[in-house]
């Protein structure tokens, strides 16, 4: 839900400081969605309630995929998409 702090960490964050060398963590991590796959896409669907109340709100996605020849965590990290609610 933020893209300025994750806990008390400040975002972006450099994720060099764990090992992953030119991976940089942009949102926090309030929720996670496991998706398994093969190719180089996946697509995830998910639905948001119709609540007049969410129309407005932000939030943020940045995906990691398991890739155990990278980095220290094993990880490779994509960028981060800023998403707003609307209404349709």
């Amino acid at each position: 839900v933020s893209n300025t702090l994750w806990g008390q960490t400040p975002l972006p964050y450099d994720l060099g400081a764990v090992g992953q060398t030119g991976c940089t963590l942009f949102t926090s991590i309030d929720a996670t969605l496991t998706l398994s796959g093969s190719g180089p896409s996946l697509a995830a669907l998910f639905s948001i309630p119709r609540n007049n109340a969410l129309v407005g709100a932000r939030f943020y996605i940045q995906a990691f995929v398991f890739d155990p020849g990278v980095g220290a965590l094993g990880l490779t990290v994509s960028n981060a998409v800023a998403s707003i609610i609307g209404r349709q």
